[in-house]
């Protein structure tokens, strides 16, 4: 149940399922770990670009 109803009972009751909830966050992980994949695969090819300018 959502605080905001059990504290106050401004909304109606829901809830979200367990399992539905634990599939949304571990899919949000994983798009976040690609992202940080990316921005290293990015900044690594910044890093061969600056230092290939340098020599």
């Amino acid at each position: 149940m959502c605080s905001r109803h059990a504290a106050t009972k401004a909304c109606a009751a829901h809830r979200i399922p367990m399992g539905k909830l634990e599939e949304t966050v571990l899919e949000l992980v994983k798009i976040h770990i690609e992202n940080i994949l990316d921005m290293k695969k990015s900044w690594i090819l910044s890093m061969k670009y600056h230092f290939k300018n340098w020599i």
